[in-house]
């Protein structure tokens, strides 16, 4: 397999959710659809087309990481309910209570950043979620048990981390 370079975390985050939902998800494939999907920001064609070619050539060449606004349209078209909140970690907990799995961002103090996954086993508080993929010594320790999403951006950020965005999914749409 081909090394995915800073794409890596971004595409383990999106097939932990996938995988959450079907198990038909075969990783290698995911890479070449995730590398396609142009973003959408809606009905403005020319800005829309200006923002996907460019998107297209980040996401084909690899090694600047994979496109948030990619991966949001890609999951849009797996999900009917995807929300996304950008810094305001106080949306956080409200769009964790609607999801069943999440994808989190944030920018660690050595200056790189790191995506992690989290499938959501209820609860209040924003829900309850067992975290995949997580770099981070204070949540490893945590990773086998259940953390709210207001806990786990806590956490993150006793260790220097900037939560950067979080994007929750729940509903699947078709037999994929």
């Amino acid at each position: 397999m081909k090394c995915l370079g800073e794409m890596g975390c971004r595409i383990v985050a999106v097939y932990n959710v996938l995988h959450y939902f079907s198990k038909k998800v075969k990783f290698n494939k995911l890479i070449s659809q995730l590398r396609n999907t142009p973003p959408s920001l809606g009905n403005r064609i020319f800005v829309d087309g200006l923002i996907s070619f460019a998107n297209w050539l980040y996401n084909r060449d690899g090694r600047a990481g994979l496109s948030v606004l990619s991966i949001i349209t890609f999951l849009k078209a797996k999900f009917f309910f995807v929300s996304y909140s950008f810094l305001i970690t106080n949306l956080w907990g409200f769009r964790a209570d609607l999801s069943k799995a999440c994808i989190l961002a944030y920018w660690r103090k050595n200056r790189s950043g790191h995506y992690v996954s989290g499938i959501n086993y209820g609860g209040r508080d924003g829900g309850y979620f067992r975290f995949y993929n997580s770099v981070t010594k204070d949540i490893n320790d945590a990773k086998d048990k259940k953390m709210s999403i207001v806990n786990y951006v806590k956490a993150l950020k006793k260790t220097g981390a900037t939560p950067l965005f979080f994007i929750s999914v729940n509903g699947k749409k078709g037999w994929w």
